[in-house]
């Protein structure tokens, strides 16, 4: 995959996919595993967590909306800067979004697994076993 908004290899061991909104005026305490919605674009997203220092969430799911007015990143429908968002009771203005460490859509599957489908009947339950040691 490549960097961000370049063309770049990307060469580090982790990264973040989750998008970054900046925002400000919150009107109470913005917290995370939420889900925001803005109005004027239509778009909604998961707050997976929130810097509250920096004024910063961390978010997931963003789904674009039916705006045909183009947002941060030039496509209709997405989170426009200097409107603003809401979940219930909160309000807040998005002063920026920033996309992932890397490039969507500039990586390669390096690893499918084909297994053959099991056939499984409406009506039948899976007993699921999850080890987790620390």
């Amino acid at each position: 995959p490549n960097t961000n908004g370049g063309y770049l290899r990307y060469t580090s061991d982790t990264a973040d996919q989750a998008k970054v909104i900046t925002y400000s005026a919150a009107n109470e305490a913005v917290t995370g595993d939420i889900t925001i919605t803005q109005a004027a674009s239509g778009a909604t997203a998961y707050v997976v967590d929130v810097n509250t220092a920096a004024s910063t969430m961390r978010v997931i799911d963003v789904t674009n909306g039916s705006s045909d007015t183009a947002g941060y990143d030039s496509k209709p429908g997405s989170f426009q800067t200097s409107a603003a968002a809401t979940s219930g009771t909160l309000s807040f203005t998005v002063g920026a979004v920033a996309n992932g460490a890397m490039s969507i859509g500039s990586g390669e599957i390096i690893y499918i697994e084909n297994r053959a489908p099991v056939a499984r009947a409406a009506d039948q339950t899976e007993d699921i076993k999850l080890i987790i040691e620390f």
